[in-house]
């Protein structure tokens, strides 16, 4: 058995999340190529299975024909369309909205489009809902939304300093839009919108060797034994959370969550520095780290940060973080 289909047990048998909701409903998910998405529409094969569930399950992706090869176990179980197709054609009881850029320097490169992509998206996807009945629309954002905070947990409510004249934010603050966007949906048509705040995510099945991300790029060169390079002196500070858990908080908000709200989701025992990290994967397998300031390469992060979510809110759902840091780093790599 491998690690996904582990991990996809492990989501099934959360005793808090009532799958039972799921009966007769057909749930939506965009993104589904993407790390979370897919794992969301492996997840819903299995719930329906499990709990024998009348439930029909789609998947929006650009390229469906991509769709459909990199997620080949599901077909038959999943209809893949484009968003274009869902939109003048489709149905839904529940939308879990996960596309979106992802790579900080895509962010840098292509800022107009990533704020264009998040904004038409959502927009089009609310719109939807406001001709279609739908029980619940989940909308992922970022910790990122919250910008460079003060040291202490940082909740729901609050707020840090974002500037809207760095091109690397245009992630950041396209997820604002898209979170005030949502809001205005919820008042001004009664859309049950759910906003997700997600710190950093990662698990089994990332594609180690085209994700720029820093934890696939620390793992990669881990496993290669080759040392662990920073190119900046790596003092942003934020917590990090395993796609199992991540996927069991999504399914418990859409399910138990208020409407128009917030949920902060994120592992407080794995909050750590970027440094700090690089010296972990590096003591799990056996390699080293090496700085390399550049400021040249560093453009395409974020400037130096800490964000540390309080999730007590969601705490209140019966959701608890149970991967921890080291062990989201043993799974990815049991993977590969």
């Amino acid at each position: 058995m491998n690690q996904i289909t582990k991990d996809i047990e492990e989501i099934v048998s959360d005793p808090n999340i009532p799958w039972e909701k799921l009966t007769d409903a057909i749930v939506v998910v965009t993104g589904a190529s993407g790390l979370l998405g897919s794992l969301l529409l492996k997840t819903l094969a299995a719930i329906k299975k499990a709990w024998d569930l009348n439930l029909s399950i789609v998947g929006i992706s650009r390229d469906p024909k991509k769709a459909e090869s990199k997620l080949r176990d599901l077909l038959g179980q999943v209809q893949f369309v484009t968003l274009a197709d869902f939109l003048e054609n489709g149905r839904a009881d529940y939308i879990i909205h996960t596309g979106s850029p992802t790579s900080s320097a895509f962010f840098v490169s292509n800022p107009v489009e990533v704020v264009n992509t998040i904004y038409e998206d959502l927009n089009n996807l609310l719109s939807f809902c406001r001709k279609k009945t739908v029980k619940a629309f989940v909308q992922l954002s970022t910790m990122e939304i919250y910008g460079d905070t003060a040291e202490g947990l940082i909740n729901e409510s609050g707020q840090g300093k974002l500037d809207p004249f760095s091109v690397r934010s245009s992630y950041p603050e396209a997820k604002r839009v898209a979170e005030t966007l949502c809001k205005a949906y919820a008042e001004e048509y009664q859309i049950p919108c759910k906003v997700i705040r997600l710190t950093q995510c990662f698990g089994a099945g990332v594609d180690l060797g085209n994700d720029q991300r820093v934890f696939a790029d620390f793992l990669h060169k881990a496993l290669q034994r080759k040392p662990i390079v920073l190119y900046t002196k790596g003092e942003t500070c934020r917590s990090y959370i395993y796609t199992t858990d991540a996927v069991r908080a999504i399914f418990l908000i859409m399910l138990k969550g208020r409407y128009s709200e917030a949920y902060n989701v994120a592992n407080p025992a794995s909050y750590c520095s970027i440094a700090e990290m690089a010296e972990i994967v590096a003591s799990l397998f056996n390699t080293t780290v090496e700085i390399r300031l550049d400021t040249k390469l560093s453009r395409k992060f974020n400037p130096a940060h800490k964000i540390n979510l309080d999730i007590s809110k969601l705490e209140k759902l019966g959701w608890a973080p149970q991967i921890s840091l080291r062990e989201s780093f043993s799974r990815m790599a049991r993977n590969v």
